[in-house]
């Protein structure tokens, strides 16, 4: 019942499971049905609360605040209490937002990385430049994104977020730009003699 709670199973639900557990201890077996809805609900809390630690570690490679990272503890350790807190609509989409940001920091390092050309800065600073959106200048752990209109929208310095103006339509971006790195990146990787990722392939931050 702990885990149904924690999952927010509304209270039929949860006295469906009382009924359950009581004729189990009188000797009936589970039925196929109630083996089954334990397994799946055993299988969802237990992937919450994997991403809830994975959300911390996200949280703490951003650079969020020590406040911040004992907030996401406390709402992990409340998830998992013999009296269970079930996550709010709050938590669940703050948790996304940072997973989203996160990924947009991974996709423009890798940006650099294989299609990024040297500036000729002394730091060996790169520059990618997308025809519709986007251009990320930089290197690894210290770059800009920059959108063609709205300017500055994301600052990582010594690998941490330093300023964050990201929108729904940028993440929805650069999943797709992630996956379209992927496959170039497989492409080249099965390229005769190991071939390179080409600066000219269908990588324009386009939608």
């Amino acid at each position: 019942m702990r885990i149904a709670k924690a999952l927010s199973k509304p209270e039929s639900y949860i006295n469906r499971i009382t009924e359950v557990v009581t004729a189990f201890k009188t000797g009936q077996p589970l039925s196929e049905k109630a083996t089954t809805a334990m397994r799946s609900d055993h299988d969802t809390y237990k992937q919450s609360m994997d991403s809830l630690w994975n959300w911390h570690s996200t949280a703490n490679t951003l650079g969020k605040s020590s406040q911040y990272l004992g907030r996401i503890s406390e709402v992990a350790l409340a998830f998992n209490a013999d009296k269970p807190s079930p996550l709010s609509a709050e938590a669940v989409a703050t948790m996304q937002r940072d997973r989203n940001v996160y990924q947009v920091v991974d996709t423009s390092q890798k940006v650099l990385q294989h299609l990024g050309k040297p500036t000729g800065n002394a730091n060996g600073e790169l520059l990618f430049r997308g025809k519709n959106f986007y251009q990320v200048q930089g290197v690894q752990s210290d770059f800009k994104l920059d959108c063609h209109e709205r300017g500055l929208i994301l600052e990582v310095s010594q690998g941490r977020v330093q300023k964050s103006n990201l929108a729904n339509d940028d993440f929805e971006r650069f999943r797709v730009l992630e996956q379209k790195l992927e496959a170039d990146i497989g492409k080249s990787r099965e390229a005769p003699l190991g071939g390179k990722l080409s600066r000219d392939c269908d990588l324009e931050f386009s939608s």
